[in-house]
């Protein structure tokens, strides 16, 4: 059963165009390089954007089934994008569904 997870950030009002632009290229790539991950989409909400309490910008990632999903956390691949939200983002949060 597939299993989604949602990452929401708020950004730094410093957060630079070039850095955001290396977030998402470098967190959508970890689809070629965790296995079980079936796609990761990253982006800004859709306007209006009345709704998002501050966040602004989400992360999707698709995983094949749970195990998958265990896995990606302790990842290498994964563990080395989570500079970013160190340096881009004031405050973030992850929910996962399986469904």
């Amino acid at each position: 059963m597939p299993v989604y997870h949602i990452g929401m950030f708020k950004l730094k009002p410093d957060a630079d165009k070039a850095g955001l632009t290396a977030m998402k290229n470098d967190c959508e790539a970890l689809a070629t390089k965790i296995p079980g991950v079936l796609s990761v989409t990253v982006g800004p909400p859709m306007p209006p954007a009345s709704r998002t309490a501050g966040y602004g910008l989400a992360m999707v990632v698709v995983f094949d089934k749970h195990e998958s999903y265990k896995a990606y956390i302790t990842h290498p691949e994964h563990l080395n994008v989570m500079h970013f939200k160190d340096e881009l983002t004031t405050e973030s949060f992850s929910y996962q569904l399986e469904f």
